[in-house]
């Protein structure tokens, strides 16, 4: 796979096991962070944000099981019929 040329690669002569271990805390503290929300009842938007860059970076794509998931939670959410709001909810000027 060819190397990106817009990318500022700097080598800063970590160990692997080094930087394996910081990416282990990261998805732990992600995880234990994403669970804590949940218990709370309330997820935050910057943690999603954080843990989908997460696994961006690090190359996971979501599973079929997971799109399937994500699919019946769509579907099973109500549309907004954005026509049948009035224009005033709109243009309210107070």
């Amino acid at each position: 796979m060819p190397r990106r040329k817009n990318v500022n690669r700097v080598t800063t002569g970590a160990d692997l096991a080094e930087i394996a271990d910081l990416h282990c805390l990261l998805v732990n503290a992600a995880k234990e962070a994403l669970k804590t929300e949940m218990a709370a009842g309330e997820i935050k938007s910057s943690t999603l944000n954080v843990i989908r860059q997460l696994c961006m970076d690090s190359g996971v794509q979501p599973t079929q099981q997971a799109s399937d998931a994500l699919e019946s939670l769509r579907l099973s959410l109500p549309s907004l019929d954005v026509d049948a709001i009035p224009a005033s909810v709109y243009n309210k000027s107070e």
